[in-house]
């Protein structure tokens, strides 16, 4: 049985990130962040695209 997509708002992006919620919504602007748009003024993106993200940044330098 597969598991359950669990979609985060901005905020709880925001959150998890430790950045700001304008920052998450310009990585989704900038196509860095997939996210779905399923209402007009509504932003989601799922745990699975978040992972993803933070993946992608692993092998990043960071200073």
């Amino acid at each position: 049985m597969s598991e359950p997509i669990v979609l985060l708002t901005l905020p709880e992006v925001a959150a998890r990130l430790r950045v700001s919620r304008r920052t998450v919504q310009r990585l989704v602007a900038s196509g860095r962040l997939r996210a779905l748009h399923p209402v007009p003024g509504r932003t989601l993106v799922s745990e699975r695209e978040l992972a993803a993200f933070v993946a992608s940044l692993a092998g990043r330098r960071v200073a």
